[in-house]
């Protein structure tokens, strides 16, 4: 699993997935509300985090960059309308694609000799290695859904305000969400029965509770996301920036793509 380290979710999401990024103004489209910075502080908790999932759901996408320990990971994009969506760069260029249940993976370059011209692998979760890296891919894609993690942190989670903070150069406020790993994976709606089991299994192993904590604008836009479990030293960032304004993510032309039964031996 050479290639799918390079992306795997940190312990709480199944591997090693992170985030750090640009102002989260850059770019992207005026979408929130007209809160003043003062009117946002006065939110509860519960209020901030359902106005902010209200808004992010307008937005639709965004840009994301992957941080573990102030440490970039990988860049891309995510997208959370109708099916979730992403797609992941690492440092050394090799791509992960997920549109729905369907992951698709790069050939890396030192590979692509052997890959008879083609430049992606499509990931077959019948296959035990396949099911393991599409597991870890699918959660990442639940992960940063903001949608599906402000909606759950506001209706289950233990809420606290942390307080007010700039983040790129915006000025936030900073929510903690302490909920149990089984309610967070619960909501995963975009997982099924069984990979709903598979990510509970590798959360629990970080710990029974998540923490989740979230940086919203004044817009009531989420900036900035962390997460991490109980029994985990390694905390996973998401920073989200131009919001409403990504790329579309598509699935690759099916004449560039190979089978798992070709292609697992390349990115595997």
């Amino acid at each position: 699993m050479r290639f799918a380290a390079a992306f795997a979710v940190s312990a709480a999401l199944l591997g090693t997935l992170t985030a750090c990024n640009d102002d989260a103004a850059n770019g992207s489209q005026d979408i929130g509300g007209t809160a003043t910075p003062s009117q946002a502080v006065q939110l509860d908790p519960k209020a901030a985090l359902a106005a902010s999932a209200a808004v992010m759901q307008k937005a639709g996408n965004s840009k994301i960059v992957l941080s573990e320990q102030g440490k970039t990971i990988s860049t891309g994009s995510v997208g959370w309308q109708d099916k979730s969506s992403f797609e992941l760069v690492s440092a050394d260029t090799n791509v992960v694609r997920g549109i729905g249940e369907a992951i698709y993976m790069s050939v890396p370059k030192a590979q692509q000799a052997s890959a008879a011209g083609k430049h992606w692998v499509k990931v077959d979760q019948s296959n035990e290695n396949g099911r393991q890296n599409a597991v870890a891919f699918l959660t990442f894609e639940q992960m940063t859904n903001p949608v599906v993690q402000l909606s759950v942190a506001a209706a289950s989670g233990q809420l606290t305000k942390v307080g007010t903070e700039s983040v790129s150069g915006a000025e936030t406020v900073h929510y903690k969400s302490v909920q149990q790993a089984a309610t967070m994976v619960a909501a995963m709606t975009g997982l099924s029965a069984d990979q709903r089991k598979s990510v509970l299994k590798g959360l629990e192993a970080s710990g029974l509770t998540a923490t989740s904590e979230f940086w919203i604008n004044a817009k009531q836009e989420l900036v900035q996301s962390k997460v991490f479990g109980d029994k985990q030293d390694v905390t996973t960032t998401f920073v989200y920036s131009g919001l409403g304004t990504a790329p579309k993510i598509e699935a690759p032309a099916a004449s560039d793509t190979l089978g798992w039964a070709d292609g697992e031996k390349l990115v595997g």
